[in-house]
C-alpha cells in the first residue's frame, strides 16, 4: 500500500519537502509546492 501512494507524483514532492524542512503547516506546504488544496489533503490523509 505504501508503494501505491508513493507512486502518485505529489507524494513524493511532500516527503521530500518534509524531509528537508521538518514539521510544516498545511499551508506551508500549499505555498512551497504550489498544489491544490484538494490534492494536497488527500495525499496528506492518505499518508497519514
Amino acid at each position: 500500500m505504501f508503494l501505491k501512494i508513493l507512486s502518485k507524483s505529489n507524494a513524493k514532492e511532500i516527503l521530500m519537502l518534509l524531509n528537508e524542512f521538518g514539521e510544516l503547516y498545511f499551508g506551508q506546504i500549499q505555498k512551497e509546492l504550489n498544489k491544490p488544496k484538494s490534492n494536497l489533503s488527500r495525499i496528506l490523509s492518505e499518508l497519514q
